[in-house]
């Protein structure tokens, strides 16, 4: 059997043990025993057959068995073990792959593991920091790949994990050794862990414990076993309903990294290229103590580089890594070769953070902004700099001061800003582990499973209170996950969970339309209108729904109708464009012009004037517009061609020469220019310039 059919028939026998179908799935797994030929596995099937005929015949006849619950609890506990136990057995037979990237392999040795607890327990007498760190490494290497859970080392979680007085460091690196052991494989006995330890009062061992839930909950989105298992250890799910709602919106916000990163490296940095030769230019020509601010963010904002400046500072106030590329230098330090010190707290006796001064470690181990991995790359490039790193320490010196005047400001809060830093840090550690680590490269969209779950069973569970599903929903409206929030806002208005609220109707107008339901989006957009005639978003949005409709006619009503009440120069370009769409070029010129009055440098509204005009045969308007949109600060390579398109047209061919030269130079670069020069050169063909007089001025132009 190969690896493809048997995990296809693994999901399919989880599906059916979900599902209740407990004979598909025990027949299901006869085959498999078969090729195992493993009389501990033929035994187990055996007694589980038994068990559940039994179950089946006390049920036909009626009769009511007090234990009939917890029997029913043991056999789909067993039979979820024995599917995994004879998967796996037969996945390491098939697949080279499986022993690492799926399976733990490791025999647990209890001597080992006691040998690594007796270390950590008598380091406040030995003061062996190398050996503590040791042991704590090989803790969380026997939990992450050991085949099992043995008793002996259940005391010690116990101890470890509910005990005030244990040792913290050790406390939370064994929690995210469980959640990276249960995300590679799920096991019952693990789970179980990591949920008691989300029992624990401790604020770090909390909150990694309830991050790493979330994970495997959403990871293993097809195991019933979890969610039950989690329903019963967390009993009261409004204590943790606040939490496990932060903790959502944290990973599925840093989950969308990747996509902020293409857009930097696609949109962004390409922009910033252009943007070095007029920024040089400016800092030659003015003092830079001096320099234009206005005239840097028109720079800015012509490049359309404003906002997405904007958009990276909020990420990295929020903590988030942008460039995922400068992290990269992590994965070539040795220290990071292995998989526990991605994850492992920073504290100043680390043999790592020995390589600095006690006072610099203890400055960074007080450094809240910096996550642990952080902490320990920190170390590593300071410790290759014996000399010149003062700077460096001088910054997160001064960086550690704002936190602690933060802190203090906050006062009775500065409580609920240590939990903040506790999870987002914690979340940057997870991200750069499993986007960086090659052994969790199969993990790098964990996060994205969390954003799928939001519509799964545990979510609305955990999170149940209407008002924490409302406010998950609208966070998903605003990072554009519409498909997700549609789903929890539909699941509201099913359940009649949704105040008739204008507010609350726009959102889900606004993910109707995002998700292309049209129809619907028209529906609760004019509910948004009813309940409030003046709510200006919802007008916005309903227009762009006629449009999408088709029907510009009433596109253009709703537009003009928000023009009324809001001054807003972008609506009356939407609506100068909605004319254009109809080739209404008297109406739409008439729109352009008005905003012109009021503002003569609205260069979209000088394109607008210019096109239209050139429509209706106004060819001492279409050059008046033209010079202006030429000599106009903003101007683009576009503007360039349009403006030789129109002198070739009037026959002005030195002219028309001119302009597709300065265009060219401008653009920089050839097959561009090229592409931009055909765009529109219909517009040449349908004013009678001759194909020939096209080509000929093009390659005049191309050979200069």
């Amino acid at each position: 059997m190969n690896p493809t059919l048997l995990k296809q028939t693994y999901a399919t026998v989880i599906s059916d043990i979900n599902n209740g179908f407990y004979a598909l799935a025990m027949n299901a797994l006869k085959p498999w025993l078969s090729e195992l030929g493993e009389w501990t596995a033929d035994e187990e099937w055996q007694q589980l057959h038994t068990l559940y005929q039994n179950m089946l015949h006390y049920t036909l006849m009626k009769v009511n068995d007090p234990q009939g619950d917890e029997l029913m609890r043991q056999f789909t506990t067993r039979l979820y073990a024995l599917t995994d136990h004879v998967w796996m057995k037969l996945m390491e037979q098939t697949s080279n792959d499986f022993v690492f990237a799926e399976k733990r392999v490791a025999v647990v040795s209890d001597v080992r593991w006691q040998l690594a607890v007796d270390v950590v327990s008598e380091f406040k007498t030995t003061n062996n920091e190398v050996a503590y760190a040791e042991a704590i490494d090989n803790m969380f290497d026997i939990v992450w790949l050991g085949d099992a859970i043995t008793p002996t080392m259940e005391g010690d979680l116990k101890h470890f994990l509910l005990n005030n007085d244990s040792d913290k460091v050790v406390s939370v690196t064994l929690v995210s050794a469980l959640t990276i052991s249960l995300l590679y494989l799920y096991d019952a006995t693990k789970m179980y862990w990591l949920l008691r330890a989300a029992t624990s009062t401790h604020r770090q061992v909390r909150t990694r414990a309830l991050i790493g839930v979330v994970l495997v909950l959403s990871w293993h989105d097809n195991r019933h076993d979890a969610v039950v298992l989690t329903q019963t250890v967390l009993k009261t799910s409004d204590v943790y309903e606040t939490e496990l709602l932060n903790i959502c919106c944290a990973l599925i916000q840093t989950g969308n990294t990747p996509r902020i990163t293409q857009t930097i490296h696609q949109d962004v940095m390409p922009k910033l290229r252009d943007m070095a030769s007029p920024l040089q230019k400016l800092k030659r020509n003015t003092d830079l103590t001096e320099i234009n601010i206005d005239e840097l963010q028109s720079a800015l904002a012509e490049n359309g580089l404003d906002s997405a400046i904007q958009q990276m500072t909020n990420m990295a106030m929020r903590g988030k890594d942008i460039y995922e590329e400068t992290l990269s230098p992590l994965r070539r330090t040795p220290f990071f070769n292995r998989l526990s010190h991605w994850l492992i707290p920073f504290f100043p006796r680390h043999p790592q953070a020995k390589l600095l001064t006690a006072e610099h470690a203890s400055l960074i181990a007080d450094n809240n902004t910096l996550c642990d991995s952080d902490k320990y790359a920190i170390t590593s490039m300071l410790g290759m700099m014996p000399t010149g790193n003062s700077a460096a320490i001088q910054a997160i010196k001064i960086d550690g001061e704002q936190m602690n005047e933060l802190k203090q400001s906050a006062g009775d809060g500065a409580s609920d800003t240590n939990r903040l830093f506790d999870l987002m840090n914690y979340v940057r550690d997870l991200y750069r582990l499993f986007a960086l680590f090659n052994g969790a490269k199969n993990f790098r969209g964990v996060f994205g499973k969390v954003l799928k779950a939001t519509a799964t069973e545990w979510f609305s569970f955990y999170v149940h209170s209407s008002e924490s599903q409302l406010q998950m929903a609208n966070f998903l409206t605003q990072q554009k996950h519409y498909s997700e929030a549609s789903v929890i806002y539909d699941r509201l208005l099913t359940n009649k969970q949704m105040k008739t609220d204008g507010e609350h109707f726009s959102r889900v107008g606004l993910c109707a339309l995002k998700c292309n339901d049209v129809d619907k989006a028209i529906q609760y957009l004019q509910a948004a209108l009813c309940l409030n005639e003046n709510h200006l978003i919802a007008k916005r949005l309903l227009a762009e729904a006629y449009e999408k409709q088709g029907d510009i006619d009433k596109a253009i009503e709703m537009l003009l109708s928000l023009s009324q009440a809001q001054s807003d120069e972008s609506i009356l370009l939407k609506i100068a464009r909605l004319y254009l769409k109809q080739n209404d070029y008297s109406h739409a010129l008439n729109v352009a012009e008005r905003v012109l009055y009021r503002n003569e440098n609205a260069i979209e509204m000088l394109r607008i004037a210019a096109q239209c005009a050139l429509e209706e045969g106004k060819i001492d308007v279409v050059m008046n517009y033209n010079s202006r949109i030429v000599n106009h600060a903003q101007h683009n390579v576009s503007d360039l061609i349009s403006a030789g398109h129109l002198m070739m047209f009037l026959d002005s061919l030195s002219e028309a020469e001119s302009f597709y030269n300065q265009a060219k130079i401008k653009q920089a670069n050839n097959e561009k220019f090229v592409n931009l020069f055909f765009k529109d050169i219909d517009m040449l063909y349908r004013f009678g310039v001759s194909k020939e007089m096209i080509y000929s001025m093009l390659n005049k132009v191309m050979l200069e």
